[in-house]
């Protein structure tokens, strides 16, 4: 398995690991320049050279993926007595550090507000998977951290497991909207469900939801409108800044709480920001707006 299809799949179980880069060497050494190893906290994959070489860069990347951060560093290793390799020449290490991706952001429409809000929340640290039934409706160039997901049946697509997990709802149809909304609701486990439409929308959602079967408890945590109320204008980028707004800053609640920040934790036991930024939310009617 080639290195970056390893760091896919430490992304995709979000798990934290190092890269580490042999970045110049001379005289003799095990490894040639460009050499990677990538290193969990509890395992290592493909090799630098092996040996006391090995072991130290291990030892190092877990110390870096205790800081829990973004961290580069270069570490020079003279290949002698000192770390029992007799090869005699100098090794230069990168050691490229990456946290674990908790966050994870699900937005599903790629109308002209998805599209806006994919060009803002791409640039957050977070793992992002953007889905639609119509393929032509995503850009060419889809940013590195986002996953384009074309799918007939969205709603089919919804994956969580933590309490870190964030949906977006904003397709082109109400149909769509509905099944997504009733899926993550039924399912319990997120921290944040936003559905883009005004307030008579979300009444109609409630009534439907209600015959439906789903708990009040569980409706009330559905955000709609979706967005803070300092920003009431109606354009796509309007409304992407102002959905962007309310996931950023119930991310940060998130994050600056260890006890609120617990993936693990049953829906119940976490607080939701819903209603509590803003007097107002953004009404967007999608009678009117259709994105397309």
């Amino acid at each position: 398995m080639r290195w970056f299809e390893i760091v896919a799949q430490m992304s995709e179980k979000s798990k934290a690991y190092v890269i580490v880069t042999v970045l110049e060497v001379r005289g003799s050494s095990p490894r040639e320049e460009g050499a990677k190893m990538i290193v969990t906290e509890d395992q290592s994959y493909l090799s630098i050279g092996g040996g006391n070489l090995e072991y130290q860069a291990i030892a190092l990347s877990r110390e870096l993926i205790l800081e829990a951060g973004l961290v580069s560093k270069i570490e020079d290793f003279p290949l002698g007595p000192k770390v029992g390799q007799c090869c005699g020449g100098k090794v230069r290490l990168l050691f490229e550090s990456f946290p674990a991706e908790t966050i994870r952001i699900s937005i599903f429409g790629a109308g002209h507000v998805g599209k806006a809000l994919i060009g803002i929340v791409s640039q957050l640290p977070y793992r992002i998977r953007w889905i639609d039934s119509r393929e032509h409706e995503f850009p060419k160039a889809i940013p590195s951290n986002v996953e384009k997901v074309v799918s007939g049946r969205p709603h089919l697509d919804i994956r969580s497991s933590s309490m870190a997990d964030y949906f977006v709802v904003m397709s082109h149809s109400h149909k769509i909207d509905f099944e997504i909304v009733q899926a993550v609701l039924k399912m319990g486990n997120y921290r944040y469900l936003g559905l883009i439409g005004s307030e008579s929308k979300k009444k109609r959602f409630e009534s439907r939801l209600i015959k439906r079967g789903v708990p009040d408890d569980q409706i009330s945590r559905l955000s709609c409108p979706m967005g803070i109320g300092q920003i009431t204008g109606k354009s796509p980028i309007e409304v992407a800044v102002s959905v962007a707004s309310e996931l950023i800053s119930d991310i940060n609640d998130l994050e600056s709480d260890p006890v609120k920040f617990d993936t693990k934790a049953e829906a119940k036991e976490l607080e939701t920001t819903k209603g509590l930024i803003g007097s107002t939310r953004i009404n967007v009617e999608m009678e009117e707006y259709r994105f397309e």
